[in-house]
């Protein structure tokens, strides 16, 4: 028993560490996969929200130009050189307000980007806390196999002193290995699906997939007494999901007044200075040489104004509203919804804790009933498929309370992301 606890870390031959759900979560936010490359993409959306992005600011270029021209006859050649240099700003003072409108977009993208970085934290967060309570739901399981082939190998060492003093047949012999082989095969299984879950955690928490711990949390639901009220009130205020679907609604709003944008005038203005020079050198009629030099200015001011365009303005802000429409439906459809998976996850809740506290008492009858049952086994009072049968009930009674544990755990869990409360109580 004890060779097979220690099995994982003998045949995997890695340092086994204490990891806390703490350190797991902390790890996860450092080193997920899916975190950082959400992060980077909102890094991108706080770079991209500027005044430049808009075309709200001025652009100025520099132009320069120079030339080398030769021409030749039968009288005399030419050199003709050329420079020109200008800088030119162009600016859109005013198009409808357009300009302030795409820096409000930007700013509720970049809000949006930081809002769709908290839902895969709190999806990571979910991942790892679940995963983690699953690799202590099968350490649970390793315990109840040990214990099972702790008392399927007892009865077989007695069945074989008894079929060695004649006492008993080879018939109960047989039974009581196959009974012992299966449950060993049962432990074996259990513990592969243990490292399994172990894996999962690492690649959950962006570390060697081989790592192997010793899980320090105690694997305990709580007995949490929620109120619907209170927890739809923090729902509505504090889900991240919610509050991305306002932000989409906020966009739409957008929308409809960048299309109404399309009705205003363009006012916009031009400025360029230059300078250009000129000199053409004869090689023998000297006297036609030139060379001519000169600075210019220019200034302009345009408003344009789109009287008709064939009713693509008209359309592009009716579809606008409509939209507008549809993501407002949609938000409360989304609360709506949210609404209902709260009651049915508290219904959850509150169920799975008492069917809990029958598990842990069906579990205690079980445990008092086989340990009953082996010693009138051994005395002779009952044959070895009763006592096989009892094992049975025990094991199926252990296993539904750890599976009822597991399950509370589970229904806090989704509660907890529900109302928001995941980044508050595990993120720095």
């Amino acid at each position: 028993m004890i060779i097979l606890s220690f099995l994982p870390a003998l045949l995997l031959g890695e340092e086994t560490r204490e990891l806390s759900l703490r350190s797991a979560i902390d790890s996860a936010l450092q080193n997920n996969y899916g975190i950082i490359i959400q992060q980077i993409s909102t890094d991108i959306s706080e770079e991209q929200n500027t005044w430049g992005t808009t075309g709200a600011l001025p652009s100025i270029s520099f132009v320069g130009t120079g030339s080398e021209g030769f021409a030749f006859n039968d009288l005399d050649q030419q050199e003709t050189t050329s420079l020109n240099a200008s800088v030119n700003l162009n600016w859109t003072i005013f198009r409808g307000f357009s300009a302030r409108i795409s820096k409000e977009k930007l700013n509720e993208l970049e809000k949006l980007s930081e809002g769709s970085l908290n839902i895969i934290v709190e999806n990571t967060l979910i991942s790892v806390m679940n995963t983690y309570y699953q690799a202590l739901l099968n350490l649970e399981y390793i315990d109840i196999g040990n214990e099972l082939v702790g008392l399927s190998e007892d009865r077989n060492i007695y069945e074989e002193e008894k079929t060695r003093l004649g006492a008993s047949g080879t018939y109960n012999l047989l039974q009581a290995k196959n009974a012992f082989l299966e449950d060993k095969s049962k432990l074996l299984s259990a513990q592969a699906t243990y490292r399994a879950s172990i894996r999962q955690l690492n690649y959950l928490m962006g570390v060697d997939l081989d790592q192997e711990y010793q899980l320090t949390e105690a694997f305990e639901s709580g007995e949490e007494q929620y109120d619907l009220a209170t927890l739809e009130e923090r729902m509505l205020g504090n889900n991240h999901t919610l509050q991305n679907q306002y932000l989409n609604l906020k966009m739409a709003e957008l929308d409809v007044r960048q299309a109404k944008s399309g009705y205003y005038p363009t006012l916009s203005m031009g400025a360029s200075g230059g300078y250009g020079s000129s000199e053409t050198v004869y090689d023998t009629n000297t006297s036609l040489n030139s060379s001519m030099e000169n600075w210019n200015t220019n200034l302009s001011v345009s408003l344009s104004y789109t009287i008709y365009n064939g009713g693509v303005r008209k359309q592009g802000l009716q579809v606008a509203r409509l939209q507008e429409k549809i993501t407002g439906v949609q938000t409360l459809e989304m609360k709506q919804e949210m609404k209902m998976t709260l009651r049915q996850e508290l219904d959850f809740y509150q169920v799975r804790q008492e069917q809990l506290k029958l598990a842990e008492e069906n579990l205690g009858a079980a445990r008092l009933n086989m340990e009953l049952s082996r010693e009138r086994y051994q005395n002779g009072t009952i044959n070895s498929f009763n006592y096989r049968d009892v094992q049975q009930i025990y094991m199926n009674a252990a296993v539904q309370f750890q599976n009822a544990k597991f399950s509370v755990i589970e229904s806090y869990n989704a509660i907890l992301r529900l109302t928001g409360g995941i980044i508050d109580e595990f993120s720095t």
